[in-house]
């Protein structure tokens, strides 16, 4: 249920609606499993996003790319989100992000 087309649309058309004044968005999708960060990260892109999925599988050096691209203004670069499982603390640098599934 978590990663049905359905939900998966609604989420991006809310992100889209509720976005930010300037259209860049950023942010991270703490989500509570590997396979279900995957998944979603997958459909996203789908849907024209450009995201990945960091898990504690991904090396520091895969982290901290995925980092650089979340916060880069090069449009060949820049990553819309990042799906996280057991890698981010919730709220880092004060921000929040969609909560996908329970943890």
């Amino acid at each position: 249920m978590l990663t049905s087309d359905e939900r998966v649309k609604k989420i991006v058309d809310q992100a889209k609606f509720y976005g930010t004044d300037n259209g860049i968005t950023r942010g991270l999708i703490f989500c509570s499993r590997k396979d279900e960060a995957k998944e979603l990260s997958e459909k996203f892109n789908e849907e024209g996003l450009k995201t990945i999925a960091l898990t504690g599988d991904n090396s520091e050096e895969e982290r901290a790319e995925g980092i650089k691209k979340l916060e880069s203004d090069e449009i060949n670069d820049k990553l819309d989100y990042i799906f996280s499982v057991d890698v981010f603390n919730e709220g880092i640098d004060g921000s929040s992000g969609f909560h996908v599934g329970s943890h």
